[in-house]
């Protein structure tokens, strides 16, 4: 894969906002530093923010995890807002 230089690098549109906390339908609010589940994902994810592109609906959570301890390494992810399976209340995973 070619290295591509400085100017012809892809920029980040000027238009996301990153917020730290979100009120998910039928679930609790998830602040930062609070663990969640996705559908089809094994273990709890911690999150960090959520990216809203601006004047839109569309948007994704970063999470890192899963933090679980089952001996997945832990890395930053994305997801979307609709692949939420649950909201921890108590915080379980162990922190390092």
């Amino acid at each position: 894969m070619r290295k591509l230089r400085k100017s012809q690098r892809p920029t980040p549109p000027v238009d996301i906002v990153r917020v730290d906390t979100i009120k998910l339908d039928g679930k609790a609010a998830l602040t930062a530093g609070g663990e969640v589940s996705f559908k089809g994902q094994r273990g709890r994810f911690r999150f960090d923010h959520h990216a809203v592109v601006a004047g839109t609906d569309a948007g994704w959570l970063t999470v890192w995890g899963p933090v679980s301890g089952d001996g997945q390494k832990a890395q930053w992810r994305s997801f979307s807002v609709d692949a939420v399976r649950s909201v921890h209340r108590i915080t379980k995973a162990r922190s390092k």
